[in-house]
């Protein structure tokens, strides 16, 4: 293995801990490292006393890593800005690249009225029954209690509505995820809530079809990918102002952008959204659906393959 050292040029990594291994060994020290940057692995701070030594410790590493890094490459331009901000004033010695997160094809899949409805009977959701979907891990900072509190206070005007929260149980916080049931059992509506887990893609892409809103409350997103898979299932999204979700949303309905106070806002977005008349319905699943074909995988893929290029020279 290291005697194929010299033959490599560009050394590429997704997680910030790769980085240090990577400097240990001296013939790869003087390689070009691209740092594939999606996210931050630590939490959102609001004040000091939230900073315990672990939250510490991945808020330096991430920092070092960075700085660490020839190149970094990011989702969208709020990724950029947010990963500038984490390292300025040295930002300006680094190289950017935009890479778009892009939806897989199987999304934009049309699936038979059969089918889907097989679905809903497989949940036990009535065929009236309309469907909000929560897709992602159960941790903090998802705006999840915010949500569900929300759901509680309009679902006393709509009765035939269901929130589904589908999640990977390996990566979730357990402990928040019990916090979360108690609160649902504690205001009566553990009927109208609906958690799944550990979904496979097929699958998962027919619960997307299934719903008819798609929900995104977290406080801190670079591109959240759920938000293109979601329109190019066809499924309008409500989003938190986070990561490009601006950007996309505005080009399906402004009005589906949350922004403000966290829960009176969600009510008003539910109120908003589920008074549409039909054919506003399919206009939105319609626009959702052109907008989220702007991230194929070959665009993404092209660019990758630009900035490859461009770091030889």
């Amino acid at each position: 293995m290291l005697n194929q050292i010299n033959k490599l040029d560009i050394v590429l990594v997704s997680h910030y801990l790769m980085i240090f291994p990577i400097y240990t060994i001296a013939k790869m020290r003087n390689k070009k490292l691209i740092f594939l940057f999606h996210g931050t692995k630590s939490s959102l701070i609001k004040k000091i006393s939230d900073i315990d030594s672990r939250k510490f410790m991945i808020i330096l590493l991430e920092r070092l890593a960075i700085l660490l890094s020839s190149s970094i490459v990011v989702p969208s331009l709020f990724a950029r800005d947010y990963v500038n901000s984490l390292i300025n004033p040295l930002g300006k010695l680094k190289r950017f690249y935009i890479v778009p997160n892009y939806v897989d094809d199987e999304f934009f899949r049309i699936y038979s009225k059969k089918s889907l409805i097989a679905v809903k009977k497989k949940l036990n959701i009535s065929l009236e029954d309309k469907i909000i979907l929560y897709s992602g891990r159960i941790v903090e900072n998802k705006g999840l209690e915010e949500l569900i509190v929300a759901f509680n206070t309009f679902l006393s005007a709509k009765e035939n509505l269901r929130i589904v929260i589908a999640y990977p149980e390996s990566s979730s916080n357990l402990n928040l995820l019990n916090q979360l049931k108690i609160k649902i059992r504690d205001l009566g509506i553990s009927n109208s809530v609906i958690f799944i887990t550990n979904l496979r893609i097929p699958d998962l892409i027919k619960i997307y079809k299934i719903s008819n809103l798609i929900v995104l409350f977290s406080k801190l997103e670079m591109a959240p990918l759920v938000l293109i898979e979601a329109l190019a299932s066809g499924t309008p999204c409500i989003a938190t102002k986070v990561g490009n979700a601006e950007e996309i949303l505005s080009k399906v309905d402004k009005k589906l952008i949350l922004t403000g106070k966290l829960v009176p806002n969600i009510v008003n977005k539910f109120e908003y959204f589920f008074s549409l008349p039909k054919i506003n319905i399919n206009l939105l699943k319609k626009r959702s659906r052109i907008v989220a074909k702007r991230y194929s995988g070959l665009k993404s893929a092209i660019l990758f393959t630009q900035i490859l290029d461009s770091s030889l020279i």
